[in-house]
């Protein structure tokens, strides 16, 4: 069943183990899973970006930063919220960078 599901949906099912893990085992363990749901949120987030669902990676975004301490990760996080709240540039950036591709041959 794993192997049949995209990345989209396998970043989400991964989370929500993780979140399992966190919630159910020993608090000694929290400190890692913390980590591991962090790089998977990130991980979903880029995935949900190619996929030009913006309000998912606002979602991940959230995630990420429950899952961090305030000056942790913070190019990361940056980045996230750069993808997730100014995703219009990106289709812009792409045509100008096209446009210029032309102007110069």
């Amino acid at each position: 069943m794993w192997s049949n599901l995209d990345d989209l949906n396998r970043l989400q099912w991964l989370c929500a183990m993780y979140q399992a893990f966190y919630e159910n085992l020993d608090p000694k363990y929290r400190p890692l899973i913390r980590e591991k749901l962090f790089w998977s949120f990130r991980d979903l987030a880029d995935e949900s970006f190619t996929a030009g669902q913006p309000g998912e990676v606002r979602a991940c975004l959230r995630e990420c930063l429950r899952r961090s301490g305030p000056l942790e990760h913070l190019r990361v996080k940056a980045w996230l919220a750069f993808k997730g709240y100014c995703w219009w540039i990106f289709p812009i950036w792409r045509r100008l960078r096209r446009n210029w591709r032309s102007v110069k041959e």
